[in-house]
Order: structure tokens, then C-alpha cells, then sequence
């Protein structure tokens, strides 16, 4: 039998069939004239299935009796593939030390086979064994060379990880350009790059590693805040605050054949649901979908299985649905604080602000450590004008976490809507000390100080001086306005107009309709030498899903 590729999977039924034919025909195949085998296999160790669904150890026992009955009248190169089948199997359901007897057993009979090593590889760096790892890759990485150029750059990309693991950098280093060289839009080769600049002081170096990747796989939001680091090192502040400000836990995807033919050997409603995590971190809601709905299809008392297909259903903007499936969840588990939270924000966006409220402070009840959840609260609050209560949940959010900027600025929105402008500016210099890199801070500060209701609180030339730091940065749209109201509390109402004109004339260009009507009557107020009605125009700030 001849050395199968590296990028041929043979499905299991064609395997079957093989061992059928070999059996039939045993003088080819195998049997009582099968060359003899040079190497001694390990047994098999014992696993624990009792945690596992019934189908899914039934599965597992049926192919350890499989090899068992089939192991003497193979030969080394189909044996090699039924042990390296069963380790997958097992592989996919984390039993790793099982995995890796069967993945030995198959390397010792076919040594050439780098699949093996390859995923031997990866069971070790899921232990925790990056030694072992590094060896098994470095395995697998001699005999895909020459090969497949996208087989061999995953496999140089796994070894570049494991041995950034192991402590090894400049071994990764090697090994990532070489992934590259082969698949220069491999982008967590470009990721690992990037956080290697970093490491070593060369933050331009990791900028164009970090952007690269994320111009490949826009959807990787977790790339974003070590891209704002690098940036901060550099002193483009602005760009960093832009990019903490889209920072998330969408992950970097990679395409690589053995694994993804490895996790699919495993059925039952927990592995759905693993696959379904996977891709919905990395933003491929129509393929998590997928994999929920199969969840709860075989699982469908199983309240986190309809939490999860509820959320998918939600990005992918089919919200009767979504809201079908997140009111089953809560019937099914009613103390679950993350399906409260996920209604709530259904009915968020519905516009009923009642049953939102309801929602978060529900989830509150259940979990009150929910911080996206009591900051969700206060931002439904605020829309609603119950600013007394958005205060508190505001003042609550950034009790926990004195860095949240968002809450911050939420406070002092509050505190101006309910007249208490002086606390509005105190609160305002406080969290621009505590937070001193942070333009939205600044502007905020700057904004309170133009267009506060009592004049004896506007200081409209320290405002125009904070506001010039901005804008030799930046000259986003806030800033732009914010620079038209501090050019009117400082009397200089010409200017005012023409910065709020380009400021007009840019949301009517954006999508933000809702702005046009009061941004239009500070322009009319500041055509009649009159400042700014209020600092805001009452917007929320940055609500989560």
C-alpha cells in the first residue's frame, strides 16, 4: 500500500472498505502472510467514559474493539491508519493520553506519515507539554518539507507556537517567517509575529505585524488591544484609543485540514457546542448556528445549547427566532443570569425599554458580580431619562472597575441632565487624572466647561486649549463639535459655525440621522451668538453584547 499524502483524509468508510478488501484478500493485505511487524505497540490505556453520552462511549469502546479484532491481520501501513483513526477519536474527546498511544503506535508502523506527529504535537500542547511538542512538530515539520506549502506552513505555524511556549523565541521567530514564506496570508503567524516585536522593544515591527493580521481576519477583534499598545509605544495615542475601544474576543481563525477532520470524529450535543464557541468567536455566526441547532436537536432540555443559538440567531439578525430560543432557555434554567441578560438586550433593541430594564435587573438578581449587565442597565436608563437610577448603575460600574471609560462618561451625562453641572466637571477632572491618555476624557472635560447651563462654570479658552491637543491628534466628529462649542463659550462665534457646519455636514453623511436635528439647532444658536444648549445630545455609550 502506498504512503497516502499529506493532504488526502481518506473518509472512514473508504478506510472500511480497504480493510474489507484486505481481509477478503489476504495474501495482499495482510493476515497469516503480512510481513512481519519491526516494532512493539503499547497497549492501549483504560479511560473513563462514564461522563460521556451513550452514543459518544459507545463510539469510543467500538473502536478499541476494532483494533483489537483487526490489529493481527492488517498490514504496518493500514494498521498505522486505524490506530491514527482512534486517536483522533479519542483526541476529540480531550482523553489526550489515550490519543497519544494511539498516535505512537501509528508513527512506529508508519514512520513517514506526518499527521501523527502533527497531532501528537498539538495533544502534548494541550497538556501542557511543550517539550514533548516541540519534538513531535519538529517531527512533522521535517516531513511535510518540501511538500504541500499550506500543509507545511500549519505545521511550521504549530511548531512556532509550542515553541514560543517552551520559552524559545528566536526558534519561533525562525519558524513563523518560515510558515509565512510559504502562506504570506497566514495571519496568526503574523499575530504571534507581531506580539514577538513587542517582546523585544520593536513596537513599529508589531504594529505592521497586528494590522496585517487584522486586514486578513477583520473579525479577530483580540488583536486589537495589543495593537493599541504597540501604537501607545509609538505615541499615536489616538489610533491606540481607537483600537482599545474595539477590543474584543473574536479570535484569530486558521484552516488546517488534520485538525479540523481530528474535531470532526466527535458527535454528541457537548461537542456541538464546542464547535459552535469556535466559530462564533471568530464571527462565523452562520456556521455557529449550524452547530447549536445541532446541539439542540440532541440535547433540547439543554438550556445553554438554546442560550447559544439564541445569541447566533441575534447576529445574524433573525430576532423573532433568536427570542424564540432565549424564552425556552429561560423556561428551561429561569436562574441563568446570562439568558436574562440576552433577552434583555433583545428587547434593548426592540425599543421596549421596560422589559430590558426588567431583563438586566434580573440577571443583576441572579449574578450581581454581571458587570455587562449593570452597565447595560444604567446605558438603558439613561435613554429612557431615569438619569437618578443610570447614575447609580453607572457609579456602580466604575466602582468595580475604575478604568471604564464608558461609565465614566455615563456619570457625567447624568449628573448635567440632572442639573448637578459643578459635580459634572469635578467628576470630569477626576477621571481625566485617572485616566490621562484617554481622549474621550479630555473631550468630555472640554465639553462641560462650553456648554455647562450656568455661565459661571464655562470656561470656554481652557476649553479651546484642551480641545487643540485633540485635534492635532484627531479630527473625529466629536471633537469637531465639541471645537465649535468651546469656539462659542469663548465668544468667537464665527469659528463656531464654521467647525459645526463640517461637523453637520459629516453625520448628515454618516448614518447617524438621530444627531442631524440638534447639531443643526447649536448651528442656529451659535448663527445668533448664543453657546451650545447642553454638552450631549443624550447618546448612550457603547452597550455590549
Amino acid at each position: 500500500m502506498g504512503r497516502p499524502s499529506p493532504s488526502e483524509f481518506p473518509s472512514p468508510l473508504a478506510t472500511l472498505l480497504t480493510l474489507g478488501v484486505c481481509l477478503l484478500f489476504q495474501v495482499a493485505c495482510g493476515g497469516e502472510d503480512a510481513p512481519p511487524r519491526p516494532v512493539d505497540l503499547e497497549d492501549l490505556p483504560s479511560i473513563d467514559t462514564s461522563s460521556f453520552e451513550t452514543g459518544v462511549a459507545e463510539a469510543l469502546q467500538n473502536g478499541r474493539d476494532e483494533v483489537e479484532r483487526l490489529r493481527a491481520s492488517l498490514t504496518a501501513p493500514e494498521l498505522s491508519e486505524l490506530y491514527g483513526g482512534l486517536g483522533e477519536l479519542h483526541h476529540a474527546y480531550e482523553l489526550h493520553r489515550a490519543a497519544l498511544v494511539c498516535y505512537r503506535n501509528a508513527a512506529a508502523l508508519f514512520p513517514d506519515e506526518p499527521r501523527w506527529p502533527r497531532l501528537a504535537g498539538h495533544a502534548h500542547r494541550a497538556l501542557g507539554e511543550s517539550d514533548a511538542a516541540v519534538a513531535q512538530l519538529e517531527r512533522a515539520r521535517d516531513l511535510t518539507r518540501g511538500g504541500d506549502p499550506q500543509v507545511a506552513a500549519v505545521v511550521s505555524l504549530a511548531l512556532g507556537e509550542a515553541l514560543l511556549e517552551a520559552g524559545r523565541p528566536e526558534g519561533a521567530k525562525t519558524e513563523l517567517e518560515a510558515a509565512l514564506t510559504r502562506v504570506p496570508s497566514l495571519a496568526p503567524a503574523h499575530f504571534h509575529l507581531g506580539r514577538l516585536a513587542a517582546e523585544r522593544g520593536d513596537p513599529e515591527q508589531a504594529v505592521r505585524h497586528f494590522q496585517r493580521a487584522l486586514d486578513l481576519q477583520p473579525e479577530a477583534t483580540v488583536v486589537h488591544l495589543p495593537l493599541a499598545a504597540a501604537h501607545r509605544a509609538l505615541g499615536n495615542d489616538d489610533a491606540a484609543e481607537r483600537h482599545a475601544g474595539l477590543r474584543g474576543e473574536g479570535s484569530l481563525n486558521l484552516e488546517d485540514p488534520w485538525l479540523a477532520r481530528m474535531r470532526g470524529r466527535a458527535t454528541g450535543a457537548s461537542r456541538q457546542l464546542d464547535t459552535g464557541a469556535r466559530a462564533f468567536a471568530q464571527g462565523e455566526f452562520e456556521r455557529a448556528e449550524a452547530a447549536f441547532r445541532n446541539a439542540v436537536e440532541q440535547a433540547p432540555e439543554d438550556a445553554v445549547a438554546r442560550l447559544n443559538l439564541g445569541s447566533a440567531l441575534a447576529r445574524l439578525g433573525r430576532v423573532d427566532e433568536a427570542r424564540e430560543q432565549l424564552r425556552r432557555a429561560a423556561d428551561l434554567d429561569p436562574e441563568n443570569a446570562r439568558v436574562h441578560f440576552n433577552l434583555a438586550k433583545l428587547e434593548a433593541a426592540g425599543g421596549d425599554t421596560a422589559a430590558a430594564v426588567s431583563g438586566y435587573r434580573r440577571a443583576l438578581e441572579l449574578d450581581p458580580s454581571y458587570l455587562s449587565a449593570r452597565f447595560n442597565l444604567a446605558n438603558t436608563l439613561l435613554r429612557s431619562g431615569d438619569f437618578d437610577d443610570a447614575l447609580d448603575a453607572f457609579r456602580q460600574v466604575v466602582a468595580t472597575d475604575a478604568a471604564h471609560g464608558p461609565a465614566s462618561l455615563g456619570e457625567m451625562v447624568c449628573l448635567s441632565r440632572l442639573g448637578r453641572d459643578a459635580e459634572a466637571i469635578a467628576r470630569a477632572e477626576a477621571a481625566r487624572q485617572a485616566l490621562p491618555e484617554s481622549p474621550a476624557m479630555a473631550e468630555a472635560l472640554a465639553r462641560l466647561l462650553s456648554a455647562s447651563p450656568p455661565p459661571e462654570l464655562r470656561d470656554g479658552p481652557r476649553a479651546l486649549g484642551i480641545l487643540s491637543e485633540l485635534v492635532a491628534k484627531s479630527t473625529d466628529l466629536g471633537t469637531i463639535e465639541a471645537l465649535a462649542m468651546a469656539h462659542a463659550a469663548a465668544g468667537d462665534f464665527p469659528q463656531a459655525v464654521s467647525w459645526q457646519e463640517r461637523a453637520l455636514a459629516a453625520v448628515r453623511q454618516s448614518r447617524r440621522a438621530d444627531l442631524v436635528a440638534p447639531m443643526a439647532a447649536n448651528l442656529a444658536r451659535y448663527r445668533q451668538g448664543q453657546v451650545a444648549e447642553a454638552p450631549w445630545h443624550g447618546a448612550a455609550f457603547g452597550a455590549e453584547w
